[in-house]
């Protein structure tokens, strides 16, 4: 699928936001030999378009800010707890909020922050001891928040994920609020498909996050001391593409990682890369990817009651037609590579071939619908199922029972 092109980025200065274009030149193998792991999949559907050693567990650092958010909103839709609730930091989180080399907004002993205050700051600055408050705040302590994401995780089918924080640092930067469970050297580990069905998620559930995932900057606002952050996602300088978020991971042990969406033309996916050599590196495999998924698919976004176009009419035993074309009874999304075909299975509702004297908009049963590079949805199948109508009119092709039916209407 990939192939050798020129990828220009945006790279954002990290203090004076002035934009600097790169050009970076990346091959097939370059991309094997410098990530761990990478998955692209579509946002509506959760179907796989590339992954690399998607089901391996890594480190992912900050990427567990997405899952942190996801129980967040949750909370929030819930009404267990308000944008406006005021938390007070612990003091272990303040010293944490000031330490150099990572990344946070400065807090402050005995002041207090609301909920939507520190949440953008986890989002758009990537905000380490704001995601240990907010953590707090959920759910008492760190260990009963842990619990709520591990929940979480397995709510959406996710299992043997490793988690220790809610910030995705090293256990051992905890201090007195580390897990005590685990090592100093721990570290969240979840899958490139994992991260991406948390992405997925995240943005179906509550697709309000989009809303600060693409914000470039934000002045945070501490009692009248005023903090600039920088969003840690350059991406956000592609108009192209459409990036809107989501959210970069750095650590020793994870590389450079970043799980972003883009909506062009209004076809969103989903990308994640795990692994990356440096920052640039990142972003400009990550657009490369996003590009090709684009380039390289055709893309049919069906609505309710609209002809499917890539499935196959449907044969009519002794009927006045002998096929018919068939209507979906739900929206699908489905990608189609340019060298792959479509294969469909039609289930009935009864299991039985489809019988003559069909009526417009007759329910038919479920089409099974997948593609021939058989790379299958992130749910485990291996296919889209389909509820389907008949968008025409089929009667027999015996004239007498035509009349029969006829004089018993």
């Amino acid at each position: 699928m990939l192939r050798k092109i020129q990828i220009f980025i945006m790279m954002v200065g990290t203090i004076a936001m002035n934009l600097v274009a790169v050009t970076y030149s990346i091959q097939a193998d370059e991309i094997n030999q410098n990530i761990k792991a990478a998955i692209v999949v579509d946002a509506n559907e959760g179907q796989i378009l590339y992954q690399k050693n998607s089901e391996q567990k890594y480190p992912v650092a900050s990427m567990t800010k997405l899952l942190t958010a996801l129980v967040l909103l949750d909370q929030i839709k819930a009404k267990k707890i308000s944008w406006d609730t005021k938390v007070v930091p612990t003091s272990t989180q303040v010293k944490l909020s000031h330490e150099s080399g990572l990344t946070n907004v400065p807090l402050e002993e005995n002041h207090q922050y609301t909920i939507y205050q520190l949440y953008q700051a986890l989002l758009v600055g990537s905000a380490n001891a704001s995601a240990m408050v907010i953590a707090k705040a959920v759910a008492g302590n760190q260990e009963d928040f842990i619990k709520l994401m591990k929940q979480k995780s397995e709510k959406l089918g996710i299992y043997d994920e490793e988690i220790h924080n809610a910030n995705g640092l090293p256990n051992g930067m905890l201090e007195n609020e580390r897990d005590k469970n685990a090592d100093k050297d721990a570290e969240n580990k979840f899958s490139a498909r994992d991260m991406a069905i948390i992405a997925k998620a995240l943005i179906k559930q509550h697709p309000e996050v989009l809303k600060t995932t693409s914000l470039k900057s934000l002045n945070f606002n501490d009692q009248g001391k005023k903090t600039m952050v920088n969003n840690t996602d350059t991406l956000l300088q592609n108009q192209d593409l459409k990036v809107d978020g989501l959210k970069t991971g750095t650590s020793d042990a994870a590389g450079k990682c970043f799980v972003g969406t883009a909506n062009k033309d209004g076809h969103r996916i989903i990308t994640v890369v795990i692994g990356a050599q440096t920052d640039a590196s990142r972003f400009a495999i990550t657009q490369q990817l996003m590009e090709e998924t684009y380039q390289n698919h055709n893309i049919y976004d069906i609505k309710k009651g609209q002809i499917i176009p890539v499935m196959k009419q449907v044969k009519v035993q002794n009927g006045t037609k002998k096929n018919v074309k068939i209507k979906a009874s739900e929206p699908m999304t489905l990608y189609v590579g340019k060298n792959d075909k479509v294969e469909t299975e039609l289930i009935t509702k009864d299991g039985k071939p489809v019988k003559p004297l069909i009526k417009v908009n007759e329910k038919l049963g479920t089409a099974h619908m997948r593609t021939t590079d058989h790379q299958g949805y992130l749910n485990g199948n291996t296919h889209l199922d389909v509820k389907v109508q008949a968008a025409q009119k089929v009667e027999s092709d015996n004239l007498f029972i035509r009349l029969f039916e006829r004089i018993a209407a």
